[in-house]
């Protein structure tokens, strides 16, 4: 099964058709999802409740926080966004990179359901100002992960308690009756903690962050395929 922090829509543009045709799990929107892929069957899909999502808007509010809020799966691709009106060029980027499938929020009028929230902080917020609302949001699972843009803003996402990528692979883990000897996973960022803990073996690529360089197995970068590196290695001490 495969891993990622994308929306499941996406996938069908990205990957090539032998992937595709393969009998593949994937786990999507960090774990918020998971869906057969042969079959386009969503096995799993985790949503944040209105009192989860109220809790998440008061506290973003209080903490000045650029955001968006995004459908319940399987229309997750699309967002709602709320804007403090500061400068804030990582939220601009993201909110015309995706505008075709977005539009501005309405504070009157939140979701009574959602799949995750993402704030992007500003360059003037600091790493406190995440620290702050996972712990005011200690009930939730809330991430940090870095700008895909870019490569240095801090996201923060909102997402059910019961979703991440640890949790999510060891679902399928039990579901398909495999071994987690088994297991292995490769990651470059600060969302991928959990389930490079979780994993029998873990690899980080050498375009990923210096604190899992210092836990982890390094291979070469994402594009000078690493993520192949890593599976040989795996099967090779298998």
């Amino acid at each position: 099964f495969f891993s990622s922090r994308r929306r499941h829509t996406r996938c069908s543009r990205d990957w090539s058709s032998d992937v595709c045709s393969s009998d593949l799990y994937v786990i999507f929107t960090t774990g918020a999802g998971i869906i057969h892929w042969p079959s386009q069957k969503i096995l799993v899909s985790h949503h944040l409740d209105e009192k989860s999502i109220q809790t998440t808007f008061d506290c973003f509010k209080r903490n000045q926080m650029d955001f968006m809020i995004h459908q319940p799966i399987p229309d997750n691709h699309y967002f709602q966004f709320f804007s403090t009106g500061f400068h804030n060029e990582d939220f601009v980027f993201r909110k015309r990179h995706y505008g075709l499938y977005c539009r501005e929020g309405n504070l009157d009028s939140l979701p009574s359901l959602a799949t995750q929230f993402v704030g992007v902080l500003r360059p003037e917020q600091s790493e406190r100002v995440f620290n702050q609302i996972k712990t005011d949001l200690h009930t939730l699972n809330t991430v940090r992960a870095t700008s895909p843009f870019d490569h240095k803003s801090i996201w923060v996402e909102v997402f059910s308690h019961l979703a991440g990528k640890h949790r999510a692979a060891d679902f399928l883990l039990k579901e398909l009756n495999l071994s987690h000897t088994d297991t292995v996973a490769i990651g470059n960022d600060y969302n991928d903690i959990d389930l490079l803990s979780w994993a029998e073996k873990a690899y980080v690529v050498q375009n990923g962050i210096e604190e899992l360089k210092d836990q982890h197995e390094v291979v070469s970068s994402a594009e000078e395929h690493g993520f192949s590196e890593a599976i040989k290695r795996f099967l090779k001490k298998a």
